[in-house]
C-alpha cells in the first residue's frame, strides 16, 4: 500500500533534490568563462609576448638590410671563398706570414657576415698559388697583389682606374690612371696614413663568378676597406646598393697602430 501522507513528502525532496542539482550547474557555468571571454582575456598577452618576441628581430632586419643586400652576392651555398694571402719566408716561419692587418680585416669580416645572419666564412690563407682554390668559386680577396696572388692575378687581368703598384719591386702604392696621382701620399717621415681600393668586378677567369677585392696598400688599409664596407655611407650609395660593378678609393689615416674610419676618395 502507498501511504499517501508520506508521498508528498518524497515529492518535495525530489524537487528541492533538483533545484540544488540546478543551481549548482548555474554556479559552474558562472565560474567556467566562455572560450570567448577566454580569448578577450589571453589575446592581448599573446599578442604582446609575440610583439616583443618579434620587434627586435624586426629591427635587426631593418637595420641591416643595406649590409645584407651588399653581400647577398657572395652567400649563395658552397660558392664562396674568402682568400687572404702571406708570403713565403722558410728561413723565418715554414708555415708562411701573414699581416697583422690583413688578420684583423678576415676577423671583421666574419664578424660583419655573423651579425648580419649570413652564415660561416670560408677563409683560407694561401701563400702558394693553386686553381683548384678559386676554380668556379665566388671569390672576396683580401689584401693587394703584394700579399695575395689572386689579387695579382685578376687584377693583371682586370686593372681598372685604379692601378696596385708592382708587386716584384715591392711597390705597394696606388695611382689613378685618369689623373696619374698616387696614394697614400706619403709625407717626409711620417707613416700615419693609408690608402686602399674596393672593387666589385666580374671574375676574369670564370665569368659567372663575382669577384670583391678589399685591399689597401698595407695592412691598415685592408683592415679600414673592410671597416668601410659596414659604413652607411657606403653602402648606402646608389651603385653600390644595387649591386653593380664598381671601384672605390679611399685612404686612412693611422693613429696608435688603429685606423681611423675610412675617407672614400673616388
Amino acid at each position: 500500500m502507498i501511504n499517501e501522507r508520506a508521498a508528498p513528502s518524497s515529492c518535495n525532496a525530489h524537487l528541492i533534490y533538483r533545484a540544488l542539482q540546478g543551481s549548482h550547474k548555474s554556479a559552474m557555468l558562472l565560474r567556467m568563462p566562455s572560450v570567448a571571454n577566454l580569448a578577450l582575456a589571453i589575446g592581448p598577452l599573446l599578442l604582446g609576448y609575440v610583439i616583443g618576441w618579434a620587434s627586435p628581430r624586426v629591427r635587426q632586419q631593418v637595420r641591416t638590410r643595406r649590409a645584407r643586400r651588399f653581400w647577398r652576392p657572395f652567400t649563395r651555398l658552397g660558392q664562396l671563398q674568402v682568400i687572404s694571402g702571406g708570403h713565403r719566408l722558410d728561413s723565418w716561419e715554414t708555415s708562411g706570414l701573414a699581416g697583422i692587418g690583413d688578420v684583423k680585416a678576415v676577423e671583421e669580416l666574419q664578424e660583419a657576415f655573423f651579425q648580419n645572419g649570413l652564415g660561416r666564412l670560408p677563409v683560407t690563407y694561401s701563400t702558394s698559388r693553386s686553381v683548384a682554390l678559386i676554380k668556379d668559386k665566388d671569390l672576396i680577396l683580401i689584401g693587394g697583389p703584394d700579399a695575395n696572388w689572386v689579387t695579382s692575378e685578376v687584377t693583371s687581368q682586370l686593372p681598372g682606374r685604379f692601378r696596385f703598384g708592382d708587386e716584384k719591386r715591392h711597390i705597394v702604392s696606388i695611382t689613378d690612371q685618369v689623373t696619374g696621382d698616387t696614394y697614400p701620399e706619403f709625407q717626409a717621415g711620417a707613416n700615419d696614413q693609408d690608402a686602399g681600393v674596393i672593387k666589385m668586378m666580374p671574375n676574369p677567369f670564370y665569368p659567372h663568378n663575382r669577384l670583391l677585392v678589399i685591399a689597401g696598400s698595407f695592412g691598415h688599409g685592408t683592415l679600414a676597406g673592410v671597416q668601410l664596407t659596414r659604413e652607411k655611407e657606403f653602402l648606402s650609395h646608389p651603385v653600390v646598393a644595387t649591386n653593380q660593378f664598381f671601384e672605390c678609393l679611399f685612404r686612412v689615416r693611422i693613429i696608435a697602430d688603429e685606423p681611423l674610419p675610412a675617407e672614400i676618395i673616388k
